[in-house]
This record gives structure tokens, C-alpha cells and sequence, in this order.
């Protein structure tokens, strides 16, 4: 069945419909974008497929990027439920991160409560992964 989503990324103001299909899995589902409602400012130029491929891209490159850091040891720590099963990972406690796009679309990410190797380590994992410039760990 074809079902039809609405969706606001959390990295610009663009709000986009797209299709797919319930009875693919979810590692084979293919995201169709089919109404653009609003376009946010660094992507309005955009064609209807550039904008759809930016916005796909610079979410995935946020998300990513995340899970990346706290993969670190002392940077994430295990989010449990109450039974003490391992739901998800998350930051430390004293590590905050913040991020923003800068106007070329730059991933700028801020992490405050970790070490300069640290940040390294991470600025090279996110180089590694994404290619130069396209996450700048402050």
C-alpha cells in the first residue's frame, strides 16, 4: 500500500509529502517526494529534485553524524528503559551538542564538554564519512 507522509526536517523549514510503499522493507523503501508545501530559504532556488536530494542529505548528514559522536565512549552513554534494556544512545552527561547549516550548507556542530583529541577523533570520523567541509566540529 502507498501511504503518503508529511515531513518537517529538523535541519531547515522545508516541508515536503512523499510516497512509499508499506509492504517494502524498511532497508529496501524508496522515499518519492511528491508535494513541496514550503520551501526554506537556502533551498528555494532549488529544483524540485535538488531540493528533495539537499534536504535528504543534510538531515542524514545531521543524524549521522550524531549517532557518530555518541558511538564515542565518553561522549554517549546507554539511554535505558525501565527494565534496563539499551533503547538508544544519547550524550553524556556534561556534553552538549548544537548545530547549525551555514549558508554553504556546512554542517557547523558545536561539543561542549569533550576533550581536543576528542574533537580529533570526531573531525576525522566526520571527514572520513562525509568528505571535507561538510561537517566542522567547533
Amino acid at each position: 500500500m502507498i501511504k503518503t507522509t508529511t515531513w518537517r526536517p529538523d535541519t531547515c523549514d522545508c516541508e515536503v509529502e512523499y510516497d512509499w510503499d508499506t509492504e517494502t522493507s524498511e532497508d529496501a523503501r524508496v522515499h518519492t517526494p511528491k508535494q513541496f508545501n514550503r520551501r526554506c530559504a537556502p533551498h528555494q532556488a532549488l529544483s524540485e529534485q535538488m531540493q528533495w536530494g539537499a534536504v535528504v542529505d543534510e538531515n542524514r548528514r545531521k543524524n549521522i553524524f550524531e549517532g557518530i559522536a555518541v558511538s564515542l565512549p565518553r561522549v554517549g552513554k546507554d539511554i535505558l528503559d525501565e527494565s534496563g534494556n539499551v533503547v538508544e544512545r544519547g550524550f553524556a552527561a556534561g556534553v552538549r551538542f548544537t548545530w547549525s547549516f551555514d549558508v554553504d550548507r556546512s554542517l557547523n556542530v558545536t561539543l561542549s564538554g569533550i576533550t581536543v583529541p576528542e574533537k580529533s577523533q570526531l573531525q576525522t570520523l566526520a571527514d572520513n564519512r562525509f568528505g571535507l567541509g561538510k561537517v566542522i566540529i567547533k
